[in-house]
C-alpha cells in the first residue's frame, strides 16, 4: 500500500479518526467507522466513502491505526500515549504521523528494491520527500504546472531522466497534489505565501523545530547536531533516504551541497530557529565549521540548544 496512491488519503481526516478511536469506548471495524465519517446521507456519489477508505488504508500502512484479526480498528498504545488527554493536538499528531511515516526500521532506503518493494509502508512518501527537500529552499516555489525552475515535472525529468516515469516520485499532478497535503501535515514543507503562483517551498522548519525541542539543551559541534537531525528526519541531508537519492543522481540538486555548504533547506531552518531563540549558533574554528547557505555564507562550528526536552 502506497501512501500517495491512491491519492485521496487525507492527513487531517486521519487525525480525526485517530482521536475518535482514542476517545471512544466502542469497537469499530472498517464498515462501521466508514458509516460514521461518510454517512449515506452526506452524498449520493458512488465515491462518497473514497476519502475515508483511502485514509484508513494509508493510516494502517504506516501504523498510526492497526487492525486486528477480527477486523477491529484500534490506535497503537505508543500513539495513544502521545495524547495530552482526550485526543492528539495538531502538533502532537504531526509528530506521531512523521515518526510513523519516516520509519527506517520498516522501510530502510526507500530508493532500493524493485517497483513492488518501493510501495511498501511509506516508501513512496519518503522518496518524494527526499527529492523535494533536495531542491533549493532559496529558489522559486515548486508546483506541478510551474514554469522553468518552478516546475516539478521539468525538474524531475532533468534530475531523474534515467528513471522511468513510474519510478519517479511524482508520476502526475494528482500524485503531486496528494504529496502537498502530506508534506504540509508532516511539517516538511511550507506554502508559498509570497509567490503569486502558489506552490510549496522545501523548508522543513516545523519538523526541524519539533526535533530540536526534544533534544537535550546544551552546546554540541554542528556536525553532531546535523547528525541528530538526519537521524530523526532521514529525508534531510545526511539521512538514509537522501543518501539513497544522491546515489542515483549525477550531482546533488541543492546548491548548498554543491558548494560544500550545508543544504539550503536545513540552513534556512537553523537560521530561523536562531531568530526564534531556540538555537544559538557560534563560530570557533575552521576545523569544525560548516557554512550555512552559499559559499560566502555564515560559518558555524557549534550549535547550542536553548530550548529542549519537550515531550
Amino acid at each position: 500500500m502506497a501512501v500517495l496512491n491512491p491519492p485521496s488519503a487525507l492527513p487531517g481526516l486521519a487525525r480525526s479518526i485517530t482521536n475518535h478511536l482514542i476517545r471512544s469506548r466502542a469497537s469499530y471495524d472498517v464498515e462501521r467507522l466508514t458509516a460514521l465519517f461518510a454517512p449515506p446521507g452526506i452524498s449520493d456519489s458512488p465515491d462518497r466513502t473514497r476519502g475515508v477508505d483511502n485514509t484508513l488504508r494509508a493510516a494502517r500502512a504506516i501504523g498510526v491505526i492497526k487492525q486486528d484479526s477480527s477486523g477491529t480498528l484500534t490506535v497503537p498504545e505508543d500513539v495513544a500515549a502521545r495524547s495530552s488527554g482526550g485526543g492528539l493536538t495538531r502538533e502532537e499528531f504531526r509528530q506521531v504521523l512523521r515518526r510513523a511515516a519516516l520509519n527506517l526500521r520498516r522501510d530502510g532506503n526507500p530508493w532500493a528494491g524493485d517497483i513492488e518493494a518501493r510501495t511498501a509502508g511509506a516508501r513512496d512518501l519518503s522518496r518524494a520527500l527526499s527529492w523535494f527537500l533536495a531542491q533549493d529552499a532559496l529558489g522559486p516555489a515548486l508546483s506541478w504546472r510551474g514554469k522553468g525552475r518552478h516546475s516539478v515535472e521539468l525538474l524531475q525529468s532533468q534530475q531523474l531522466r534515467h528513471l522511468a516515469d513510474e519510478e519517479r516520485p511524482f508520476a502526475n499532478d494528482t500524485r503531486w497534489g496528494a504529496f502537498g497535503r502530506w508534506a504540509l501535515a508532516l511539517g516538511l514543507a511550507e506554502p508559498a505565501v509570497a509567490d503569486a503562483g502558489g506552490g510549496l517551498v522545501p523548508l522543513p522548519l516545523r519538523a526541524v523545530r519539533d526535533v530540536v525541542l526534544r533534544m537535550q539543551p546544551g552546546k554540541r559541534p554542528i556536525g553532531v547536531f546535523l547528525t541528530e537531525l538526519a537521524t530523526e528526519l532521514p529525508v534531510l541531508e545526511g539521512g538514509v533516504a537522501r543518501a539513497g537519492l544522491r546515489a542515483l543522481l549525477d550531482e546533488d540538486p541543492d546548491p548548498g551541497i554543491r558548494n560544500e555548504s550545508v543544504d539550503t533547506s536545513v540552513s534556512q531552518s537553523i537560521l530561523m530557529l536562531e531568530d526564534e531563540r531556540v538555537l544559538e549558533l557560534t563560530y570557533g574554528s575552521d576545523a569544525d565549521a560548516r557554512v550555512l547557505g552559499d559559499p560566502e555564507g555564515r560559518k558555524v562550528s557549534n550549535v547550542e540548544v536553548l530550548l529542549g526536552v519537550r515531550r
